[in-house]
């Protein structure tokens, strides 16, 4: 939950504040988590995945922050103040979770460096192969495509 819907703030989409309380009409537990904060995502998702496997469904809200336009069409600048997405920017979980990681000497500079130049060369080679792809065929649109 970014707590927005392209650019419709979250109180003016429902009556109720938290996406979690609907659960209850369903007949089963709703859990609001921080997001932002990777350790109470992985624990809550954790425990939800136990319990569903037992019990049934558990409906978890991710509460978090957005930090660009929801598309390249939205200017978020008409609806959200600068200074929310720069407080957000301060807890950007990959950037908290980086840090952690450094900290507690998980991962050196040198290693975290070679992941990422790593990284950055798969998304390469994979995104110049995309565009080498020929585009599909028109008559494979429906292919693999299962509905009722």
């Amino acid at each position: 939950n970014n707590r927005y819907a392209i650019s419709v703030p979250l109180e003016k989409q429902m009556r109720i504040d938290n996406v979690a309380a609907r659960a209850a009409g369903y007949g089963f537990p709703g859990i609001i988590i921080d997001g932002m904060d990777f350790f109470s995502v992985y624990e809550a998702t954790r425990e939800a995945i136990s319990r569903a496997r037992v019990q049934g469904p558990v409906l978890l809200e991710m509460k978090v922050d957005r930090f660009m336009p929801h598309t390249t069409d939205d200017d978020d600048r008409r609806y959200r103040p600068g200074e929310e997405v720069e407080e957000a920017r301060k807890r950007d979980p990959i950037t908290l979770l980086r840090a952690y990681i450094l900290e507690a000497q998980l991962l050196t500079e040198q290693q975290d460096e070679e992941v990422r130049r790593r990284s950055r060369s798969e998304v390469d080679q994979a995104t110049d192969a995309a565009d080498a792809a020929p585009y599909p065929d028109s008559s494979t649109t429906y292919d693999h495509v299962y509905a009722p």
